[in-house]
């Protein structure tokens, strides 16, 4: 971590600051009493040197990607007020909804409002904003446009001379809503430029092949949540590192790490593909509940997931928690309520019976499907990993722990995959794996005896033991 200019004036004497203060001319000592962002900005911070096109700050929370992003789209605006052609220039923020636009990039605590008056502006005379138009309107005649990242078409009709895109990671299309909707906006002026704020996610391409390019055009910038420990509370600092220190997704979310794709894991990023539901047909609820309710327990697994009418399948929720057992049936009950389900499918093989009756005791209506696991978690679950290798399984936002679990967890690993698990055994179910539909029938051969699925081509059930042939 560096220390911004002020932190830095902070630490000499008394008698070096004051000579400090007194080698800044007049305008210079006025700008200091509304702590510029160049005073109190860490370097990694303030807009990087040379002639880029993006620039890329990839975080970990709390680092300060937000204010970073609007202080420094600010200074754009403000070094280039007019076009070529002598229009006043236009500029936006995208953020991955419009709701995350307004109240964060906006209208947030670390927004574009707060560094508008920081830098001594005042609405209704410096600037309009316009709830109507969702605009800002400086008095150079200068737009700031508003957006949510909802759709590829969403910078259709801008020209831009310069653009912040926030949390691109977390964008639904963000590969196909980048290249054909936000950066074709970037057409006024000689260098117009995005500075794109996020925290990483794992195997993401749009990340990755801005974090390959090496002519220039993309500078990037890492940090972790401790570059800005002086600003954050140090009770929460601890608890996050309390719970997250040692794990891959404490990589990921505190220190910004990009994570590639775990060699021996079923799932690759690049198989994890947002689309909205269909017209429904099924939908399920399942739980694989933890064994134990202590802090080192695992979490109870509770997924959602849905078929539609094209038989393509959908993770529609992820409810997992830590909680009681009668805490875990509620949530349970509360998803099959929320979303209609048609049955709740739990895994019987250890204390059936008691989870069967903790649902009974919530709602004595459930309708229940127990299910029993006769082979290993890695063989249930790659036929369902090779449904999203082929398109047929979607999710209808990230799942950001959920998406953890299958992109880092391998068949040796130890510990239980608790959301795996249900997810599993939530789109099993729907798949009809035990029947042999039509739907799995491509990918497995199933034992005519128990009614599992096997790797293709072999003569022996791996878990009935029987011949395949029989």
């Amino acid at each position: 971590m560096s220390d911004s200019l002020a932190k830095q004036i902070s630490r000499l004497p008394i008698d070096e600051q004051e000579a400090w203060l007194d080698g800044l001319d007049n305008e210079l000592r006025l700008e200091l009493a509304r702590n510029p962002w160049w005073f109190i900005g860490r370097p990694e911070q303030l807009l990087p040197p040379g002639e880029w096109r993006i620039w890329l700050v990839m975080a970990g929370r709390g680092f300060g990607k937000s204010r970073s992003g609007a202080e420094n789209l600010v200074q754009l605006m403000m070094d280039n007020p007019t076009a070529p052609d002598g229009a006043p220039t236009e500029w936006a923020v995208f953020a991955d909804t419009f709701s995350d636009c307004r109240t964060i990039c906006v209208e947030g605590p670390s927004g574009i409002l707060r560094v508008l008056r920081g830098r001594g502006m005042k609405e209704g005379f410096h600037f309009t904003y316009n709830r109507s138009l969702w605009q800002i309107i400086l008095n150079t005649g200068q737009i700031l446009h508003m957006r949510g990242a909802d759709n590829p078409d969403v910078g259709r009709g801008l020209n831009l001379s310069g653009l912040w895109a926030d949390e691109i990671a977390k964008w639904k299309y963000s590969m196909r809503t980048w290249s054909e909707g936000v950066y074709p906006t970037l057409r006024i002026g000689d260098s117009p430029r995005a500075i794109v704020t996020t925290t990483p996610k794992p195997g993401h391409e749009l990340l990755k092949t801005w974090i390959k390019r090496d002519n220039g055009s993309v500078v990037v910038t890492t940090g972790s949540i401790d570059d800005n420990r002086d600003n954050l509370s140090r009770a929460q600092l601890d608890e996050m590192h309390d719970l997250y220190d040692g794990t891959r997704i404490g990589r990921q979310e505190l220190l910004g790490e990009f994570l590639e794709d775990v060699a021996g894991a079923l799932w690759r990023w690049e198989n994890i593909n947002i689309k909205d539901f269909g017209e429904r047909k099924r939908v399920v609820v399942a739980v694989d509940p933890a064994v134990t309710n202590t802090a080192d327990s695992d979490e109870t697994g509770i997924i959602v997931a849905g078929k539609d009418r094209d038989n393509l399948l959908y993770v529609l929720a992820d409810l997992s928690c830590r909680d009681s057992v009668h805490g875990w049936a509620m949530r349970v009950n509360e998803a099959f309520e929320r979303f209609h389900a048609d049955a709740v499918i739990y895994e019987d093989n250890q204390g059936g019976d008691a989870i069967a009756e903790v649902l009974k005791s919530v709602n004595p209506y459930l309708p229940m499907r127990p299910v029993r696991a006769k082979i290993s978690k890695h063989l249930r679950a790659e036929p369902i990993a090779a449904l999203y290798e082929q398109g047929k399984v979607f999710h209808t936002e990230h799942f950001e722990k959920l998406e953890n679990q299958m992109l880092s967890w391998e068949a040796d690993d130890p510990k239980s995959p608790d959301r795996l698990d249900a997810m599993v055994h939530a789109l099993t179910s729907l798949a009809n794996v035990g029947t042999a539909s039509r739907f799995l029938s491509e990918l497995a051969d199933i034992c005519p005896s128990c009614n599992q699925p096997n790797t293709k081509g072999v003569e022996m059930c791996s878990s009935c033991h029987k011949p395949m042939g029989v």
